[in-house]
């Protein structure tokens, strides 16, 4: 398969775990013939242009789409075998450590306005790479995650890059209910986790639609 997918061009990236065991039948990161992709990020894209495009009907505005084909995606390493110990803040191995340097150097030559993880490795992951404040992987619980996506959107810089947490794992591990609620941490949100994330999103590039070059 391929490593990448998108242009780096484009101010939005997606950066997921590693390569599934089938990677052999598949084109790219994230591919659509690959349950993952639908688990944990269809559903979310699908409230994101779904609010976008209400919102721009309600202001009287040309209704825009995400430009989806040009969302840059890869993964963070290719094997699994390559992931960092979950309990470890020191990383070892020298294959990590290459597609961690690989990723910060593209985020510096690139510089995208968005960088969409999914779980705590990716997550971690693309933190180092922007040179952030190191934890080990298994310091990001969802609570932890939730907090973080909250933290992204309240102090959201249109002018630096801004990593955004989600979930890896929702529908795929059966407790999505539960998985959510975690994530979104107030009992007095009723809606789905899909929801939540995808109208709070939806929100951001809305108000940034016009310095945000990401409509088709």
């Amino acid at each position: 398969m391929k490593e990448y997918c998108g242009s780096p061009e484009y101010k939005i990236w997606l950066i997921g775990d590693s390569n599934p065991d089938c990677y052999k039948k598949i084109d790219y990161p994230l591919d659509k013939k690959h349950p993952i992709r639908h688990n944990i990020w269809t559903s979310i894209l699908d409230e994101m242009q779904d609010y976008i495009y209400r919102c721009c009907c309600k202001e009287g505005f040309y209704p825009k789409r995400l430009d989806t084909k040009k969302i840059y995606t890869r993964n963070a390493v290719e094997n699994k075998s390559d992931r960092a110990v979950p309990s470890s803040l020191i990383w070892r191995k020298e294959g990590l450590n290459r597609k961690l340097d690989e990723l910060s150097s593209l985020i510096k030559n690139y510089k995208p306005t968005i960088i969409i993880t999914f779980g705590q490795f990716p997550h971690e992951f693309t933190r180092r790479a922007c040179e952030k404040e190191s934890n080990p992987v298994e310091y990001w619980t969802k609570e932890r995650l939730g907090n973080e996506f909250k933290k992204s959107l309240k102090n959201f810089d249109i002018y630096n890059i801004n990593v955004i947490p989600l979930l890896h794992y929702v529908i795929a591990r059966g407790d999505f209910v539960g998985t959510g609620k975690k994530f979104i941490g107030d009992e007095n949100i009723k809606c789905s986790y899909f929801e939540y994330v995808g109208e709070r999103i939806g929100d951001l590039f809305y108000k940034y639609q016009e310095e945000l070059d990401i409509w088709i």
